[in-house]
């Protein structure tokens, strides 16, 4: 174990607590993760926002684009699979 003192070469460690006792957190206030111990939360809970039309429409764009890619990606993949069968019966 290296303890502080050993590294600064002082012989007590009440010395070091003393010189580096500022650097501890202050105990004395509230921190933010005890709030997650609350018995009930202080804001109410609601239910996230409905997609607009624009995020609809973006996310319908994107929905196509992702099945033409696979679409094309099968189309390759089966084109270069009767290419190499037509290399193997030569």
């Amino acid at each position: 174990m290296n303890l502080p003192e050993r590294g600064h070469g002082h012989k007590d460690p009440s010395i070091a607590l003393c010189v580096y006792a500022h650097w501890l957190p202050d105990a004395s206030t509230v921190k933010f993760v005890d709030v997650l111990d609350d018995e009930s939360p202080r804001g109410t809970q609601t239910a996230p926002a409905p997609a607009s039309e624009v995020d609809q429409n973006a996310l319908s764009r994107l929905g196509r684009m992702v099945t033409l890619t696979f679409a094309s990606w099968n189309h390759l993949t089966s084109w270069l699979k009767q290419i190499e069968g037509l290399r193997t019966a030569a």
